[in-house]
């Protein structure tokens, strides 16, 4: 089975945390299971974004900000897009490392669009928030 992650970010100092080690500790093992898996994301750090993480295959763009003074919900990349389309269209099933952002949002609709099954898991830090941003 072809299995694709998507989370927010990875970056060469690990800002986004637990996200990035709770796919890449699922992909690891769902590889040595015999599945075919990968991790796509955002990227940010001093050098190119490597080839893989923690032995996960990571296709990646460089993380920009888009909505600004929003962290990591702003974050995203004009291509992006069609990463996540291709990507998504050889997957089995998508498994969406979800937080209020744009990645997120970019990468459950096109699993819609392309009528993949996919699952959403939160990791805790999607709190209730009052803003006109989160509405």
């Amino acid at each position: 089975m072809r299995i694709t992650h998507v989370v927010t970010l990875v970056s060469d100092d690990g800002a986004y945390g637990g996200p990035v080690s709770v796919a890449t500790g699922q992909l690891g093992e769902l590889a040595a299971r015999g599945h075919e898996v990968e991790l796509v994301s955002l990227w940010r750090g001093r050098r190119a974004a490597p080839r893989a993480v923690d032995g996960v295959p990571l296709r990646s763009r460089r993380a920009r900000t888009f909505v600004p003074g929003q962290g990591f919900l702003g974050l995203f990349h004009p291509g992006l897009p069609w990463l996540l389309w291709r990507r998504t269209g050889r997957a089995d099933v998508l498994h969406l490392h979800a937080g209020r952002d744009l990645v997120s949002l970019a990468a459950l609709a096109i699993a819609v669009l392309r009528r993949r099954p996919f699952l959403v898991q939160t990791h805790g830090m999607v709190q209730p928030r009052r803003g006109a941003v989160a509405r």
